[in-house]
């Protein structure tokens, strides 16, 4: 702000500045701060409504980190002497020499730029020191850490909330929590993070006075109650960002949600998908009602907001499960955990598991006659055993040439070569569920000869039962 009869005495925008407003009244130069922000404030001392010191007073209390410059006649040197004990860049005496206005405004931006260098290196390392104590990597802060943060005795008396925003921060969202002085906010590759400071009251207004984009109606909003001390922190954010996780996988990206003290449910608390039914409807190759089971059971857990984690497991082990009860077991088992693990939503995890069970589930009425059929409810109950064709036939009452032949038909493999990738199926599994030595592992499947196991194996998959497990082990859910 200037006097009008300033505006044309020098080159504002090549000083590096634009005049916003021009008040003849000290009150109405006030009121004007209240709602927008200056950098430079240029006075008279002398002034009818108020002196130039009060106004500068109320002025910085405004604005703190606003520059002045003041006017004085050749007899106010006190004014003078107390505007510059309260900060002023320099005064100037009236009437105004231009050339002196000129490296004064040129003072002045030299100050501003300084200031704004020093003001970023001080966000650095507040949000340097941010995501140390988000990360837990701080369990306590030195005396020097904690004064670059702002967070004194006092701070910590009233406590520390941490705010996650699941949108993106919208510019307008920075711009509101530093008019609010609320400066210890950042992204993370989770979310936008606020640790608000100030006791409840400050939180519920800072939670009601969001700007739009960032508000609970714009994106989920959560909350973790206060903590108290550094350490507290770590645990705090864990929360937050588990809950937005949450909320994105169920698809709920509005709202708000303030955590209470007590943990989410245990695993004891959720529902165990009934693997036991789910296994007999593949027997009977109830394809319909499997995938309506299915979905049962992601409603369940959507409706108990089970963990993302916990899900996702369910979905590997219903998978598995009916991979196990048919045929040609789970073709390329890293990239179906893969396919699970990409899975962003609940509904998609939902679908993608279904896709799966579609193309495991191909044995629906019609595609076995009746003999072969029998053939495989045989064979999937009694692999362990030491099975031969020739037998099953016998109890079918069935000529062995022609089962034989009509295996090969319908399968395109023989009894023998299907028996021994459905063992080896099976042995998989084993091997990646189980802490069975593989010894065991073969001869639970029906492999006498623990030798002849291993070059099976080998052949399928290329590489032994051991390594295979050791593969399996870092890739599981």
């Amino acid at each position: 702000m200037i006097l009008r009869g300033m505006q044309k005495v020098v080159d504002w925008a090549a000083a590096g500045f634009t005049v916003q407003a021009t008040f003849d009244s000290p009150v109405e130069a006030l009121a004007y701060l209240h709602t927008h922000a200056v950098d430079l404030i240029i006075s008279d001392m002398a002034m009818p409504e108020m002196d130039g010191i009060t106004f500068m007073q109320q002025a910085q209390g405004l604005l703190p980190c606003v520059a002045f410059l003041v006017l004085s006649g050749y007899g106010d040197f006190d004014y003078v002497k107390a505007s510059l004990q309260l900060g002023a860049t320099d005064y100037l005496r009236k009437p105004v020499d231009p050339k002196e206005l000129r490296a004064a405004l040129a003072k002045v931006a030299a100050q501003i730029q300084a200031q704004a260098e020093s003001k970023q290196m001080l966000v650095l390392a507040q949000q340097h020191l941010l995501q140390q104590l988000l990360d837990g990597e701080l369990a306590h802060l030195t005396d020097h850490e904690a004064a670059v943060l702002g967070l004194d005795a006092a701070a910590w008396g009233n406590g520390l909330t941490v705010i996650g925003f699941m949108a993106p921060a919208v510019p307008a969202l920075a711009d509101f929590l530093n008019g609010h002085r609320q400066p210890l906010f950042l992204s993370t590759d989770d979310c936008f993070v606020l640790c608000c400071q100030g006791n409840r009251r400050v939180v519920q207004h800072i939670l009601r006075h969001l700007p739009t984009g960032a508000d609970p109606a714009s994106t989920a909003v959560v909350a973790a109650p206060s903590v108290h001390s550094a350490a507290a922190i770590h645990d705090a954010f864990r929360r937050v960002v588990e809950t937005i996780h949450r909320l994105d996988f169920y698809q709920e990206t509005t709202g708000l949600t303030l955590l209470a003290e007590p943990e989410a449910p245990t695993a004891t608390d959720l529902p165990v998908p009934v693997i036991e039914e789910i296994r007999g409807n593949v027997r009977t190759a109830q394809k319909d009602v499997l995938l309506a089971q299915v979905e049962g059971i992601f409603h369940v857990l959507k409706a108990r907001r089970a963990p993302v984690s916990y899900v996702r497991q369910v979905a590997l082990l219903i998978v598995v499960t009916v991979a196990q009860q048919y045929q040609s077991g789970l073709p390329n088992y890293n990239g179906v955990v893969a396919a699970l693990n990409s899975e962003r939503t609940w509904r998609s995890l939902a679908d993608r598991v279904a896709a799966v069970i579609s193309t495991l589930v191909i044995d629906e009425p019609g595609q076995y006659g009746e003999n072969v059929a029998a053939v495989l409810d045989i064979l999937r109950a009694r692999y362990q055993e030491p099975l031969q064709l020739n037998e099953i036939a016998d109890s079918l009452h069935l000529n062995r040439t022609y089962l034989g032949q009509l295996f090969i038909k319908e399968t395109g493999k023989s009894f023998a070569a299907f028996l021994n990738d459905w063992r080896i199926e099976q042995a998989k599994y084993l091997l990646r569920h189980s802490q069975m030595d593989v010894g065991s592992v073969a001869a639970k499947v029906g492999y006498q000869n623990t030798g002849y196991f291993f070059r099976q194996f080998r052949k399928q998959l290329g590489c032994s039962p051991k390594e295979y497990r050791e593969q399996a082990g870092r890739q599981l859910v």
